[in-house]
């Protein structure tokens, strides 16, 4: 289900081939909803354009003439707020996938996706999930893909216990922890995932392929 139905999706391509942009216009006319697609060809132009314009999206190339993905996407995460961005490259690199995530994109989209992997891709991330290509995700252990996207080890040791139903006082047990320290954990966690309690978060977390439901041990 995409958030944007009664209102268009404000998107932000930064791509300095005009002809996949283009491609990427037609692909995104079979979206069941509208979407107001802008485009920039460098760090600069995205840049100025960002200031002055607000984006729900924003889809962003590695390799651009006057910079990199790279340095555009740490200096969107530094904005107030911080403006969602998915990664859309050509790279299978794992070590890339891996860096978009520690450095705060949602996504991370292969250029070759069809049009309804790539509109499946954007809902994914407008919910507030992270997308990434399905053989990527089966090349990272869950922990592994946690960690890239900034949850310690200890969070992700809680996050486990909780998919596996534990209370706070086996959590404590299990971990060797006292009821506040697992309470600041579980805090930790809700703001990561935008939730609100601890059903939303295991739901949150098996979405994105972090955790599967347990029984407990």
């Amino acid at each position: 289900m995409n958030l944007y139905l009664n209102t268009p999706l404000k998107l932000l391509v930064v791509e300095d081939h005009q002809l996949y942009v283009e491609g990427l216009r037609h692909a995104l006319a079979a979206a069941p909803f509208d979407i107001e697609l802008s485009a920039k060809n460098s760090v600069a132009q995205a840049q100025s354009w960002l200031i002055q314009h607000s984006a729900h999206l924003v889809l962003l190339d590695i390799g651009l003439p006057d910079g990199d993905g790279w340095q555009l996407l740490e200096w969107m995460q530094r904005l107030s707020p911080p403006i969602p961005c998915a990664l859309l490259t050509a790279s299978d690199s794992q070590a890339d996938l891996e860096k978009a995530l520690q450095c705060g994109a949602r996504g991370y989209i292969n250029k070759g996706v069809d049009s309804h992997g790539l509109i499946a891709a954007i809902n994914t991330i407008l919910k507030g999930d992270i997308y990434t290509p399905a053989r990527d995700v089966l090349a990272l252990t869950g922990r592994e893909l946690a960690l890239a996207s900034g949850i310690t080890p200890r969070q992700y040791d809680v996050l486990e216990l909780l998919a596996a139903g534990c209370p706070n006082k086996v959590i404590c047990q299990r971990l060797n922890l006292t009821g506040d320290t697992v309470k600041s954990h579980l805090k930790a966690l809700f703001q990561h995932f935008a939730v609100h309690n601890r059903t939303e978060c295991v739901a949150s977390a098996v979405r994105q392929k972090l955790v599967s439901i347990t029984a407990v041990q």
